[in-house]
Parts: C-alpha cells; structure tokens; sequence
C-alpha cells in the first residue's frame, strides 16, 4: 500500500517503526515539527515540511496536543500522490486538519494515532473540543497505546471496533551489547536485581512523583528490586 503517515518529528524512538513500515509498505512520511527537533538522520521517503506560527496562539497551547502552527504545504503533498490511506498523529494539531481534508477529497482511509488520555485544562483544547469530536467520530481507526487512552476516546461515544491498541514499545535492541549491559549494571551496583525501568523526558506531565511512591509500595513486599530511572527534563 502507499501510506502517507504525518508525524510532528522524528524522534529516536520512533525511527524502528518507521523502517519496519517502509519495508512492507510505500511509506511517506511528513514532519510537520522540525524546528523543534533537530535530527542528522534522514532517510528515504522522509519530507520535512516548513511551518508558520498562528499569531497569539502559541499562548494557550499545550506542547501534548499540537501545535499552533500552520504546516502549509501538507495538503499539496498529501493531493499530489494517489495513496492508499492517510495515517496522521496529535488529534487536535492543525496537521490532523490538513490531513482529514485531504482524505476527504481523494476519499481515502484515514486513520489518527492519538496519546492522549486526559482532556487537559488548556484554553487550545477547550476551544477544539468541538473539532475533535467531529474528528474522531469520522476517522476510519483511531491507534491508542494503552486501556487509558482507550478510555479516552471512547468518552467521545464513538464505535469500539474503531479503536486498535497497539501498545508502545521505544527500546531497539539492534545495537546491544551484552558486555556493556553488566558492566552498566555492576557500575550502577544493581546487579541480579529485578529492575524498573523509566525511560523517557523528566517533566511533570509524565507523573514520575507518582511512579517513585508506587515503587515505595512494592519495596515492602519485594527487596530485590530497584527502581531506575533515565532521561533529562526540568524535574529534580
């Protein structure tokens, strides 16, 4: 199949996937978000698209649901290629938009792969509310990673059968060393413990505090277990 698949930027974890695809299928994909992300690494199929800021708006967004930004060659690209089905990422960005729209016009499948399992207190998703609603009742799947954003989206009183789980997975084991791997674990003094691990950005939106006091509780049932985490972020 030829898929068109619009994600904000291509993110480390995320560059497996797009390569398993790329194999079994004529995969573009289109960045909407490189100004936020710098990358070296770029492969085959890959279009990075230029962006314009919506003025007053970058105020009253939240960096989880979009961004206030106008990707404004999206549709001539997406219109420009017959494909068989149109994959877009972030329900409430402008690019999910564009993408909708050019679905519409080529009359495609057209799938969102959305995150999110809160509606969040921002003024951007108040406002989109409405456009999100329309969004996922007409979408042809919606792609979640888990039974919370599950939920979510069902809140939206839509069919079930519209909703694939399809679980998060960002740790590559291509490059691993086993070597490395002990003397990581021995440095770390962790060696022939059970280990849990978080792997991603220290921010507060990630509920870090809430992982650490549920680790508190297993701790009192379980000795031979250490809590790891890593990452960089503004939480100390």
């Amino acid at each position: 199949m030829k898929i068109a698949f619009i994600y904000p930027f291509p993110v480390s974890y995320r560059i497996p996937l797009f390569k398993i695809l790329s194999k079994k299928h004529i995969l573009k994909l289109f960045f909407t978000r490189v100004n936020k992300l710098k990358t070296k690494e770029k492969e085959r199929g890959w279009r990075f698209l230029s962006n314009v800021p919506i003025p007053f708006m970058s105020r009253y967004s939240e960096e989880a649901y979009g961004s206030p930004e106008i990707p404004y060659t999206l549709l001539y690209y997406l219109l420009r290629v017959d494909y068989d089905i149109i994959i877009t990422k972030n329900l409430n960005s402008v690019s999910t938009y564009i993408a909708f729209l050019a679905s519409r016009i080529r009359r495609k499948p057209f799938i969102i792969w959305e995150e999110t399992w809160y509606l969040g207190s921002g003024l951007l998703r108040r406002i989109l509310f409405p456009f999100s609603s329309f969004l996922i009742k007409a979408a042809n799947a919606i792609i979640v990673p888990g039974s919370k954003s599950k939920e979510y989206i069902l809140s939206y009183n839509i069919d079930e059968d519209k909703i694939f789980i399809a679980p998060n997975g960002s740790l590559s084991y291509n490059h691993f060393n086993k070597e490395e791997h002990q003397c990581l674990l021995e440095k770390l003094g962790i060696k022939n413990k059970k280990i849990i691990l978080y792997l991603g950005r220290l921010i507060k939106r990630k509920g870090i505090c809430y992982l650490i006091k549920a680790f508190e509780s297993i701790q009192e049932n379980i000795n031979n277990c250490v809590l790891l985490i890593a990452g960089s972020g503004d939480n100390k």
